[in-house]
């Protein structure tokens, strides 16, 4: 059985800190998905002025893939470091395919991952708690 987590340990990885910022809606994509390794992550929106707190992500969840797989010139969202530390594996769009080829199983993990983050943006819009 394919193991996300023990695979993406062989990928580069990126080791962040409490507060760190992972990247900000309308940064450019730089074509990486991220899989958290280690640590919490929390999705965040500046609410009048204020950075809130809106979603939590943790091991063995994606964030980026939205956009990588879309192609999206920019990215959706905002994440920053909420535990004290956290890793995380960048996996560049070119490598979902090499992944996929030696691990199918693969696929069905970043598709629920990316239903699961389509379905939480569709339940924001319908409650209309981010702006479009």
């Amino acid at each position: 059985m394919f193991d996300l987590l023990n695979q993406a340990k062989a990928l580069p990885h990126r080791h962040v800190r409490i507060g760190d910022i992972i990247y900000s809606r309308g940064d450019s994509t730089d074509g990486n998905i991220y899989i958290v390794l280690e640590g919490e992550i929390s999705e965040y929106r500046k609410i009048r002025g204020e950075i809130r707190a809106v979603r939590n992500i943790y091991a063995g969840q994606f964030i980026g893939d939205i956009e990588v797989m879309a192609s999206h010139s920019n990215r959706l969202k905002s994440y920053l470091v909420k535990s004290s530390f956290a890793r995380l594996a960048i996996l560049e769009k070119q490598m979902v395919t090499k992944l996929g080829a030696m691990f199918p199983e693969f696929f069905l993990i970043l598709l629920k991952s990316s239903i699961d983050n389509l379905q939480y943006a569709e339940f924001e819009l319908v409650n209309r708690k981010i702006t479009v």
